[in-house]
């Protein structure tokens, strides 16, 4: 296997580990090459390049105001924002967007595509039974500018709710749309969740050491209940 995460790293297998498990017989057959894995050497590139600072995009927003026309915008990245302290909000439409044309970019399989689509029906149904005093469009609107831009201004929007989306294709694809939108007198406003706030600052290494922090921190019970 190949250790692309650290430097120095072989993540090889343990050869004990091989005779525990397989066969003598198959160990036997393959066993060329073995006596490599008692003494790994990373094959490291000349010059090590330093990891680039993984930073949240700056992302302009306004402060909640009750008195403008607000929609919720739901997507593909937080499918329950009735489970964050968005609940108790009182928006006058809702409406569920897919960034379908980003999954035909980046090529993604059938299967993750039915799945994604799936995951938004089920959202646009529960949207509707969480927040049951606001329009809610009709279907998952796909997300284009123009579409977007029409939408608002057919539905006289100046304020849009919404999670904030984590760092990736979506949050890259709202903020173009925003900027192309940007003639228009609308309000943004992103929320976050508390879990998200409280443990985003712990996850500076890999897996393992963010899990310790948790612990440390008290977010994770030392032993998880049976």
């Amino acid at each position: 296997m190949a250790g692309l995460q650290t430097p120095g790293k072989t993540y090889l297998p343990r050869r004990s580990n091989l005779e525990k498990y397989l066969s003598s017989a198959l160990i036997y057959q393959f066993s060329k090459g073995l006596e490599l894995l008692e003494k790994p050497q990373a094959l490291l590139p000349n010059t090590l390049l330093g990891k680039p600072e993984i930073t949240q995009l700056n992302v302009s927003q306004t402060e909640y105001d009750p008195s403008l026309k607000t929609l919720l915008l739901i997507h593909e990245d937080d499918l329950s924002p009735e489970a964050s302290s968005l609940k108790d909000l009182k928006p006058d439409l809702l409406l569920v967007a897919a960034d379908r044309l980003t999954w035909r970019d980046l090529d993604f399989t059938e299967n993750k595509v039915s799945w994604l689509n799936e995951a938004l029906a089920d959202a646009h149904q529960r949207a509707a039974r969480a927040f049951p005093e606001a329009t809610i469009h009709s279907e998952v609107l796909t997300l284009r500018a123009n579409s977007l831009a029409v939408f608002f201004d057919e539905h006289n929007i100046t304020q849009i709710v919404m999670m904030r989306p984590d760092i990736g294709y979506l949050q890259t694809r709202l903020i173009e749309m925003f900027e192309d939108i940007g003639n228009q007198k609308i309000n943004i406003h992103y929320t976050d969740r508390e879990e998200d706030l409280q443990i985003r600052s712990l996850a500076t290494a890999g897996f393992f050491g963010f899990w310790k922090k948790l612990i440390a921190s008290g977010v994770l019970p030392k032993k998880v209940p049976k």
